[in-house]
């Protein structure tokens, strides 16, 4: 059975809960941060053109590892919620003491 989008914006919204990300997804800072701002707006626009595209989301079905089984519809929402926690985050930590003004 697949959750349902609210449960999947509720807990990925909820910053009460850290969910450390994986080695490989931490920044290097390396790439300099209007790169990475151009390669979000590159990938968010891929991924409104292939929702656009598609008539059936709720056809489509990939399974995710904390939530399981998800439809096309389910990971639009998913991921416009990971970006929303991702801003909060970003505010987080330019509200943080330790943040350089």
């Amino acid at each position: 059975m697949t959750p349902p989008a609210e449960l999947i914006l509720a807990v990925l919204t909820d910053r009460s809960t850290k969910r450390p990300s994986p080695p490989s997804a931490l920044p290097t800072g390396e790439t300099p941060a209007r790169e990475l701002l151009a390669q979000f707006g590159t990938s968010r626009d891929h991924t409104l053109e292939i929702v656009a595209a598609l008539a059936d989301l709720r056809g489509r079905v990939i399974n995710h590892p904390a939530f399981g089984d998800i439809d096309g519809y389910q990971w639009a929402i998913f991921l416009a919620a990971h970006t929303q926690r991702h801003a909060a985050q970003i505010t987080e930590v330019k509200a943080s003491a330790e943040f350089p003004r």
